[in-house]
């Protein structure tokens, strides 16, 4: 599917934000020893989306609270398309907030999520979109490989706010009330 403008300016503005929160809060962490900040992207993002998608997460942590800004652009593959007869591109910008039981990072955490999805849908050659918020928790643990790098499997349990749902050409598509998406994070942590 062809971005239009609206969606070429939501990539770039979360682009941009996740820079400025690298530069704005990671950096002067670092520089500071108050905190800790890092990268990391989702591996499952990459297998359902087409080439060209991808996921970036920027995050800080502070003591045990990790506060993270994630955006993805996502179209979706027709083996993962949750939507019968219709082709889906996803971008998404969520908003997470994890509580680990210590201040390094590794183990169990739990946290709460808040996600912002424009999903644009075609069928019989007719677009159609869904804005949507979700808000849910999340549940995972960080397995540190190295002293910087880590793997963090993980599950959102989101349900949608308000109306989810679209009609393209007399077909009406809606979100699932509900959702459970396995995670496996990939990151590194400076």
């Amino acid at each position: 599917m062809k971005d239009n403008l609206g969606v070429e300016i939501l990539k770039k503005t979360c682009s941009f934000l996740i820079t400025m929160l690298f530069l704005l809060v990671g950096y002067p962490a670092m520089a500071m020893d108050t905190g800790s900040f890092g990268i990391e992207t989702d591996y499952l993002a990459f297998r359902i989306g087409e080439s060209g998608s991808y996921l970036i997460t920027g995050w800080y942590a502070k003591d045990n609270i990790k506060y993270s800004l994630t955006y993805a652009a996502i179209d979706v593959t027709k083996e993962h398309e949750t939507h019968e007869n219709a082709d889906s591109e996803s971008n998404i910008i969520a908003f997470r907030v994890d509580c680990y039981r210590n201040d390094d990072l590794k183990g169990l955490w739990f946290g709460g999520a808040v996600v912002y999805e424009q999903q644009e849908l075609v069928y019989n050659n007719k677009t159609g979109k869904i804005n949507s918020i979700s808000a849910g928790i999340t549940c995972g643990y960080s397995f540190y490989v190295s002293d910087n790098f880590y793997i963090a499997p993980y599950v959102n349990a989101l349900a949608p706010i308000g109306k989810h749902e679209c009609v393209i050409d007399g077909k009406t598509f809606k979100n699932a009330s509900w959702s459970l998406e396995p995670v496996i994070k990939i990151g590194v942590q400076f």
